[in-house]
Order: structure tokens, then sequence, then C-alpha cells
């Protein structure tokens, strides 16, 4: 018969494995996290240079339509 000592011996390796799991969760996520971020970040640059560039060929169309009706 396992006396008590034994089952709060067991209890606490058993709730260290589940820190160390937790903490191995919890690592893996926020790496994936800042892979996202980044990932996020070159999409946003990415978005706003061909915004910018958008508007520069608006701005050249308007130039032209206004050079037509000259």
């Amino acid at each position: 018969m396992k006396s008590h000592l034994d089952n709060a011996t067991q209890h606490l390796k058993d709730t260290e494995n589940k820190v160390k799991t937790a903490l191995t969760r919890i690592k893996d996520a926020e790496e994936e996290v800042s892979y996202y971020k980044k990932r996020h970040d070159e999409m946003f640059a990415s978005v706003s240079a061909l915004n910018k560039r958008i508007e520069e060929l608006e701005q050249h169309k308007l130039h032209l339509l206004e050079k037509l009706k000259l």
C-alpha cells in the first residue's frame, strides 16, 4: 500500500511534468506568434508600397487626362 508520502511525491512529479509541458507549449506558441507578427509586418509593408504605387499611377492618370483636355 502506498503511503501518503509516496502519493504526494507522485503527485508532485505529475504536476512538474504538467508544468514542463505547459511551458513548452507556451514557448512554442510565443514562437508562432512572433512568426505571424513578422509575416504581418512584411505583408503590411508590401501592401503599403502597393497602395503608394497605385496612388502614384492614379495621379499620373489624372495628369494625362488633363493633358488630353487641353
